[in-house]
């Protein structure tokens, strides 16, 4: 599959009107987004025995009956341990939207499930009095401090590259979303549907404290630094 360039203007303009007639009337947003480009943070939710199935990852999930219901559980199980990671995000009005990433949710004529929820992109609005530059640093700073940072390192290099959930990298404000989705041939199809909308809470009130300790921050990376994890990484 590749990108599918004709449609994405048209993609494109219904999801951000459909962004705009949720905003709380008044006020001004900046549109952001989460990429969570790494799962393996969700495997013991996704992965804990529901019904005695057991089956939440869409790794080896058919396309039948009751298949819309199992995406939604699986995105809103999702969201629920981001908000539980990440608590200040649960304060915003517009809630979020949740999209499986562009290249995800492949299928073959057989309804087998060739690619699955191999990422997740959550939308929200930002009151424009905080910058995406503030939240990045909440978010990353947050997940560190909750056990979810860890260390990468560049190929051909002895730089140790910093690592959550969340990619940092795309909450940039000049920085693009590919939406568009897959352009499949042959008997391949992609099946992300329409954005899953999770509305507010009743507390929200768009307040959000973004503030966290440096240091603390500082002391979980050195931590990380000292175990076997960190030392394997570079093997």
């Amino acid at each position: 599959s590749k990108s599918n360039s004709k449609s994405t203007v048209a993609r494109t303009k219904d999801f951000f009107t459909h962004h705009t007639e949720q905003c709380p009337e008044n006020q001004q947003y900046n549109l952001f987004y989460l990429d969570i480009d790494n799962l393996d943070a969700f495997e013991y939710e996704l992965n804990r025995d529901w019904d005695g199935e057991g089956k939440l990852r869409f790794d080896t999930a058919p396309k039948g009956v009751g298949w819309d219901d199992h995406l939604d559980r699986c995105l809103s199980v999702i969201m629920n341990k981001v908000l539980e990671d990440l608590p200040e995000l649960q304060k915003l009005k517009s809630g979020f939207w949740l999209y499986p990433s562009a290249g995800a949710m492949i299928f073959n004529q057989k309804g087998e499930c060739l690619r699955g929820l191999t990422g997740l992109h959550i939308y929200a609005l930002l009151p424009v009095r905080y910058k995406i530059e503030e939240l990045k640093e909440y978010t990353q700073a947050t997940l560190w401090l909750k056990g979810h940072g860890y260390y990468t390192h560049a190929k051909n290099t002895a730089r140790a590259l910093e690592r959550t959930y969340i990619d940092a990298a795309v909450l940039s404000q000049n920085r693009l979303d590919f939406i568009s989705g897959a352009t499949c041939i042959g008997d391949i199809t992609q099946e992300r549907r329409t954005p899953l909308r999770l509305p507010a809470k009743g507390a929200a009130n768009d307040n959000l404290n973004l503030s966290f300790n440096p240091k603390e921050v500082q002391e979980c990376k050195q931590n990380y630094k000292n175990t076997p994890k960190y030392r394997e990484s570079y093997e």
